[in-house]
């Protein structure tokens, strides 16, 4: 997010006075200010210190102010300063920012904020007057205006496509008076020989005299009485309104041909407008400019017989009449005259004023476009480009290499397909990298390749190994040269690490600590703590979480199953559900005395309860970079205090860099799919297919920048049901009216599907890796043993970190279904863990022959090392 904080001039940046050299007298010491509210879409900070909105201050206490973007402060200075002058009603103010406009080679733009100062129109907030002027030998185009008001973040422009009528227009009950409307074209009307632009401006101001020659086209009714198949032209004289009055039928026209109307026509010569001819435009060509102006539209003429009377005069409405409603209702409109591209290949765009819009829509050709490149894809040239920009000068997405792992002692170099040096992670095709050895290693093989290239996506073959130099001993022997240690963290020596959630609010239906295993984990989560408004940890059942009365809580039956497994870690979870309202975090990261108060209520319980760390949980961010910076701000102190104790801390992210594969599916979705699945389906979209599965989403963080060995991926123990709007289509993808059993929108824990849905047709999906179930109108997607099991096997494949079981009571913890805790040990076996290596896939669908494996077999080899 950027801030509107400084206020630069001339270069140079200009604090108050008191700020750059502060001075009071003595008889102002005990002078304080009482701090104002946050602006709105905006913040302030203390100059160095720390206060709230509400708190007293003492004399010379300076206040920094900054907006969100979007946005920008009103006030010429950022700062405020608590002195004589101090009035806590006047504050700046964050005013939100006009889509930004740019003088060009054929105007030149003025703008004025609401103080009268000039300010640059790039940077216009609500109350800005922008008028222009237009270069020598160009004009005004039809349907702009030469200024503009900014209101509300938006120029006072309104997207074209409707039908604006004049209010004083009711049909017949108002004898047609006021019968004119502005049609907004959507599309822009091409003009050709034979479809030219008519005038609207000043025609106030011409006069027209009678005899005057005008023209109307139209497809009304012919003299066969039928619509006219061509577009024809009738010129007609224009009349005075007395002339025409004596002409017309009196009783018609006392009653039709008011003030705002006009009158043109013959009499008796068989030449008329007639039905389908209303609304035309009535043209006069003006000879002191060569051009033509409406001055007449169309409205009524008498009839005969309930036919059209050709040998009749017709009643036009007057522009003139209305040009302060035409002109009013044109300052709101803008000419949309540029069509927007297609997106670029591997990417699209938004429009930077935010207004949704496809490609081929009409817009000014003034707007400015944001590109993006979806990932693995960057892109090349200027993010930001005008709509009516050449087509070389629009970015390209050009795809990325994958990102290398580069072994230790490896010196590289890359450079882009124009010879520049760029950054390895950021090379495309044509792009290469060279490798060198460092001093104290040499290169094996003799003759290795040393130059790498990135053709159609991936990298060509050879990667030189650089192995340490050979020391000659004193004694005269010389060891053999050890090859160095590659840098990934897929060794056999290394396990993977298996993370339980515990969802403790499960115990009240009588699952609890002491029923798990606590040598299937490396660590476990408890979750969750909450966070008290002002800071401070909440305990969030204290019924079930905390000792009372001498008998134990949650906390500590959790923590004691370090006492069966020493090696276990227990880490409390703050967050989640008890913290599901994000003002909560957010209020937290961003004040100093709330976040001390945090870690001191949270190292209170993790010493009385034996807990090991924290993990935090915000579970919806907001997407402002401010808040993520606060976070991270949040997380580092957090940290700091926690190690110097000898605690962990660990987060978990729930935002994610273009997908998730966690919990993807759920009621809002409109229709069936899987919540976990691990690959995508054929029958999904391409961006579902990109974004909404597990593998897909490991492959977007680790081309985010993320390391395999700091990657964890979750696997859920529980499914995502569906109602669905036909039983007979119970196929992936079909249509449901909504969840279906289970709670919270179709949460159902796989030992509750084991136990309660057999009954239920199961279907294995081969592309996804998992199950799904349904009878009548019930679906349930969700994975089972054999699907975990392979999970495991991706995982320990891939190199990541760990994997995180969610919830782990999800699982058969009480063995109603057979084996206790089968999903966590099927898990096992997918990672090659001890004894469950011996199963292979779909081994538990037939008798293993190992009937008693050793007890410490199981004991001590699932602990964290």
């Amino acid at each position: 997010m950027i801030f509107c904080a400084l206020i630069v001039v001339l270069g140079q940046v200009h604090l108050p006075q008191s700020l750059a050299n502060p001075s009071v007298s003595s008889e102002d010491n005990t002078k304080t200010c009482t701090l104002p509210p946050y602006p709105h879409n905006g913040l302030w900070e203390v100059v160095r210190g720390h206060a709230q909105p509400g708190d007293e201050v003492d004399i010379s206490t300076v206040i920094k102010f900054r907006c969100k973007e979007g946005y920008k402060l009103t006030s010429n200075n950022a700062y405020v300063v608590c002195d004589h002058d101090y009035d806590v009603n006047k504050v700046p103010e964050c005013g939100k920012l006009c889509p930004p406009l740019y003088s060009s080679s054929t105007m030149t733009l003025k703008c004025i904020d609401r103080n009268g100062q000039d300010i640059k129109c790039s940077e216009a907030t609500d109350g800005t007057y922008l008028s222009y002027e237009c270069a020598p030998f160009h004009e005004t185009p039809l349907g702009y205006r030469k200024n503009l008001l900014c209101i509300d973040g938006s120029w006072n422009y309104q997207p074209i496509s409707s039908i604006i009528s004049n209010d004083k227009f009711k049909g017949e009950s108002r004898r047609y008076l006021g019968d004119i409307a502005l049609l907004m074209t959507k599309d822009v009307i091409g003009l050709s020989e034979v479809v030219q632009p008519v005038c609207i401006n000043n025609v106030n101001n011409i006069f027209l005299h009678v005899g005057d020659i005008g023209e109307i086209a139209g497809f009304g009714i012919d003299e066969t009485g039928k619509p006219s198949q061509r577009i024809r032209v009738l010129k007609i004289p224009y009349k005075y309104e007395t002339n025409c009055a004596s002409e017309l039928p009196r009783d018609w026209a006392d009653k039709y041909n008011l003030p705002d109307k006009m009158c043109a026509g013959f009499t008796n010569m068989s030449k008329g407008i007639c039905r389908g001819d209303s609304g035309s435009g009535l043209i006069f060509k003006n000879f002191e400019d060569n051009r033509y102006y409406v001055h007449g539209i169309a409205s009524l003429a008498p009839g005969s017989k309930g036919q059209c009377n050709i040998q009749q005069n017709s009643l036009y409405t007057k522009v003139s009449f209305y040009f302060n409603f035409i002109d009013k209702e044109l300052s709101k409109g803008y000419l949309e005259d540029c069509k927007l591209p297609a997106y670029p290949e591997h990417g699209e765009w938004v429009l930077v004023d935010g207004r949704k819009r496809e490609p081929g829509d009409l817009v000014g050709s003034g707007t400015l476009l944001r590109i993006s490149c979806h990932r693995p894809y960057r892109l090349l040239g200027h993010p930001v480009v005008r709509c009516d920009a050449a087509p070389s000068d629009m970015p390209i997405c050009e795809k990325r290499c994958p990102q290398l792992e580069i072994p230790p002692g490896t010196k590289t170099l890359c450079k882009d397909k124009s010879n520049h040096t760029v950054d390895c992670s950021d090379l495309t095709e044509g792009g290469y990298i060279s490798y060198s050895c460092s001093d104290a290693y040499i290169s094996l093989p003799k003759g290795a390749k040393t130059l790498r290239y990135c053709r159609d996506g991936d990298w060509s073959s050879g990667v030189p190994l650089c192995e340490k130099k050979i020391e000659i001993k004193e004694n005269g022997t010389t060891p053999a040269p050890t090859p160095a240690a590659p840098s990934n963290t897929n060794r056999t020596t290394s396990r993977v690490k298996v993370i339980c959630t515990y969802a403790s609010w499960w115990s009240y239906e009588g699952i609890n600590p002491e029923d798990m295993d606590p040598f299937l984990c490396h660590y476990m989560v408890y979750a969750f703590a909450g966070i008290w408004s002002y800071g401070a940890v909440r305990v969030q059942d204290d019924y079930l979480d905390i000792d009372r009365n001498g008998t134990k809580g949650l906390y500590r039956r959790t923590t004691d199953l370090k006492l069966k497994n020493p090696k276990l870690k227990v880490i409390l979870g703050i967050g989640g559900s008890a913290a599901s309202n994000s003002s909560l975090f957010s209020d937290l990261c961003k004040d100093m005395r709330s976040t001390d108060q945090f870690i001191k209520s949270s190292m209170w319980l993790m010493k009385e309860y034996k807990f090991d760390g924290l993990d935090i949980d915000w579970l919806y961010p907001h997407p402002e970079p401010y808040e993520e910076k606060n976070f991270i701000d949040f997380l580092r102190k957090v940290r700091n205090a926690l190690k110097k104790e000898g605690y962990l801390l660990s987060a978990s992210v729930r935002s994610y860099p273009d997908g998730r594969g966690y919990d993807a599916k759920g009621m809002n979705d409109p229709y069936t799919g899987q919540n976990n699945a691990l690959y995508f389906s054929s029958k999904e979209y391409v961006w579902e297919r990109i974004h909404l599965n597990l593998a897909a989403s490991a492959k977007n963080w680790m081309e985010a920048g993320i390391s395999k060995s700091k990657l964890v991926m979750s696997v859920a123990f529980f499914g995502r049901s569906f109602n669905l709007a036909d039983k007979r289509d119970h196929d992936l993808r079909a249509p449901i009216t909504g969840a279906g059993p289970g709670v919270d929108g179709g949460f159902v824990r796989w030992n509750e599907i084991c136990l309660n849905y057999e009954n239920y047709t199961s279907v294995w999906d081969d592309e996804q890796k998992v199950n799904y179930k349904y009878k009548d109108n019930a679906w349930i997607g969700y994975g089972n043993k054999d699907s975990i099991w392979i999970k495991g096997q991706y995982v320990k494949k891939q190199g990541f970190f760990g994997v995180n079981v969610y919830p782990i009571d999800g699982d058969d913890v009480l063995g109603k279904c057979g084996r206790k805790q089968q999903l966590l040990k099927h898990l096992h076996g997918g990672l090659g863990n001890n004894f469950f290596s011996y199963y292979r896939y779909g081994i538990d669908k037939i008798k293993h022959k190992i009937r008693s494996p050793p007890c410490t077999i199981l004991h001590g080899q699932f602990t964290h090392s």
